[in-house]
């Protein structure tokens, strides 16, 4: 990717005319705006130290796509304060704090440095997210926390109340409820899925069945298993290859 020129009027163009779409041209972002997001970006990766490998390959994805060359160890990291002083309206604040979980999970677990990071940042910005309350749940392994924050926050967790809701009424809350508290059981259910394993090697549905398995994950059914209306986040997982942690997550 050439380097951005146009660095005096602070927007992204190429002298050979319009790039293809970059995350920086998606937002809307001017070149000083980019540097910030990434130098904060590069806070969190770098809390505990220097960035490890999957930090390392983030931050080279992130510097590529916000436009600012190759060789990201030319962007300085950016305090609270430097990004507060170009990212000024809300609603890009709150995109680039919800953003910064990405960086502190990415190397599988979360750090008390890296969440410090998120939340001082969160703080500076006058960025309210129930977002950032869940990395302390991930790096405590607090399940039902985390869960929690999921059903109350998440799209995904909205829209399975609503349509249990509208489907089964009360009696799907309680259903609800009990997958929260992890003591949900469906024995026929869970066969179906544990059926899975009869498959040929190589199709979907047995690639489902390994991918779980193999991380020691509950089918639908099962103690700590995920309901089946949301069946389709574990299998995204499968069909992306992304791995169960908090960076996979």
């Amino acid at each position: 990717m050439a380097a951005p020129v146009g660095a005096a009027s602070g927007s992204f163009m190429s002298e050979q005319g319009p790039m293809k779409e970059t995350l920086a041209r998606a937002l809307g972002l001017t070149v000083a705006q980019a540097r910030a997001a990434f130098g904060a970006v590069r806070a969190v990766v770098e809390a505990d130290g220097p960035a490890r490998a999957r930090g390392v390959e983030l931050l080279a994805v992130a510097s590529a796509t916000l436009e600012l060359g190759e060789d990201w160890t030319r962007t300085p990291i950016a305090t609270p304060a430097e990004v507060g002083a170009v990212v000024l309206d809300a609603a890009g604040r709150r995109v680039l704090v919800d953003a910064l979980l990405i960086p502190a999970c990415i190397e599988g677990e979360v750090s008390a440095a890296g969440e410090a990071v998120v939340r001082s940042s969160a703080a500076a910005l006058g960025v309210r997210s129930p977002w950032v309350d869940v990395l302390g749940a991930l790096r405590r392994r607090r399940v039902f926390a985390v869960k929690r924050q999921l059903f109350r926050n998440a799209p995904d967790g909205r829209r399975v109340l609503q349509r249990a809701w509208q489907e089964e009424g009360v009696r799907a809350i309680f259903s609800v409820l009990w997958f929260v508290l992890g003591r949900h059981r469906d024995p026929a259910l869970a066969a179906r899925f544990r059926a899975l394993a009869g498959l040929p090697v190589g199709t979907f549905g047995r690639r489902f069945h390994d991918e779980l398995t193999g991380r020691s994950l509950a089918f639908p059914g099962e103690a700590g298993g995920m309901p089946e209306r949301m069946i389709h986040h574990d299998l995204m997982h499968v069909v992306n290859e992304y791995d169960a942690d908090p960076a996979g997550e």
